[in-house]
């Protein structure tokens, strides 16, 4: 047998093999170019998405901002009508205090005949005013 048949027999078996291998290749290749496509897609849906979730944050961001604005005029105000209230409660206690110790046309005829002021010697409003501040106190 001549060699140059045997060599060009084995040659052509390994030129079969190769375009097998070309073929299997190729199939290989379309997936990869299939699979580059779609994961495009999803790089362009996931930049759309991040987009958006940007556009999210800074309205978020935005109304934060002027959520704690209001509540920072709203915590003035309020300290301010705390700070007035705080003022109003003391002075109405100087004021029932001073009441309270004021001596009225009853109790003094009272405390100058020796008995101390008592309930009956205060007038109305007088003894209202006492049984209110003991309430609170």
């Amino acid at each position: 047998m001549p060699y140059g048949m045997i060599l060009e027999g084995v040659v052509a078996v390994l030129l079969v093999v190769t375009v097998g291998y070309c073929f299997v290749l190729d199939r290989r290749l379309q997936a990869l170019r299939a699979g580059r496509e779609e994961l495009q897609k999803v790089v362009q849906d996931l930049n759309a998405t991040i987009g958006r979730a940007q556009t999210t944050i800074l309205d978020l961001k935005s109304n934060a901002g002027d959520t704690a604005r209001i509540l920072d005029e709203r915590i003035a105000k309020a300290q301010g009508l705390a700070d007035e209230l705080s003022l109003m409660v003391q002075s109405g206690n100087s004021i029932a205090e001073r009441l309270a110790d004021r001596p009225s046309a009853r109790t003094a005829s009272a405390r100058d005949s020796g008995a101390g002021p008592t309930e009956e010697t205060r007038t109305g409003k007088e003894a209202g005013l006492l049984n209110a501040l003991r309430q609170v106190r």
